[in-house]
């Protein structure tokens, strides 16, 4: 089997959309088709290239994880990170510094696969920048990862990023990640970039996907804008003279 050969068994298969998710239609496909796992370990993916491997890890799959390594899949890096092996991910940063920055399924960094705060505290000493793990990190909410990157120095509230880490935690309705980020000193008045988040502070973000709770928290920190006074015009039908 060639790694072209590969590449289409696995794209006809379905395996890599079941890897986000679907741990029964993952078993169910490996079972009916043995050959699936000689396939993933052929694969040579580029940065970005989704995987049935890389799926799993970057959706923290972890027992889809378990189940590609038991059936013989070889663990990539991504799939290293997400099952927090930090002997195996450090050994090969040391060989490969700069694949701290690698970028996994659909170009997802390193650090989005990390699920556990020893992983975030070895991608950091072993390169990635605190503030930007903090970002990262916190799309999942977990404030245990957040807590690491904010030890290493990471800035809570950084100006120079179109989406904030309080703007991430908002929108995905992170409540203790809300609460963590305004400790360290996190604006609620600050605003995002990008697409429909332009121009959005935390409260609208939080608003814009029915996230009540973490609304409720910024309405008392965020400072509205003033509507403006208009003044009131004559009843509809009479006439307004000119001045």
């Amino acid at each position: 089997m060639t790694p072209e050969e590969a590449k289409q068994i696995i794209e006809t298969s379905g395996l890599t959309v079941a890897a986000h998710n679907d741990l029964p239609k993952v078993q169910q496909l490996l079972d009916a088709q043995p050959e699936l796992v000689e396939a993933m370990n052929l694969l040579i993916p580029k940065a970005g290239d989704d995987t049935p491997q890389r799926a799993a890890a970057h959706a923290r799959q972890i027992d889809i994880l378990r189940l590609f390594i038991e059936r013989g899949v070889n663990t990539d890096l991504f799939m290293a990170c997400a099952l927090g092996q930090t002997s195996m991910v450090d050994a090969y940063l040391t060989a490969h510094p700069k694949e701290v920055d690698a970028k996994g399924a659909h170009g997802i960094p390193l650090m989005v696969h990390a699920n556990h705060p020893e992983m975030v505290e070895l991608l950091i000493k072993r390169g990635a920048d605190p503030t930007l793990a903090l970002q990262q990190v916190t799309w999942s909410g977990r404030i245990e990862l957040m807590e690491v990157a904010l030890a290493h120095g990471a800035k809570a509230d950084p100006i120079e990023t179109g989406r904030r880490p309080l703007h991430i935690a908002a929108h995905q309705g992170h409540k203790a990640a809300v609460e963590l980020l305004l400790k360290h000193g996190a604006d609620p008045n600050s605003r995002s970039k990008g697409a429909d988040w332009e121009r959005k502070n935390a409260i609208a973000l939080a608003i814009m996907n029915n996230h009540t709770e973490v609304a409720a928290l910024l309405r008392p920190l965020t400072k509205f804008a003033p509507q403006p006074v208009r003044r009131p015009g004559p009843p509809r039908g009479q006439f307004r003279p000119r001045r």
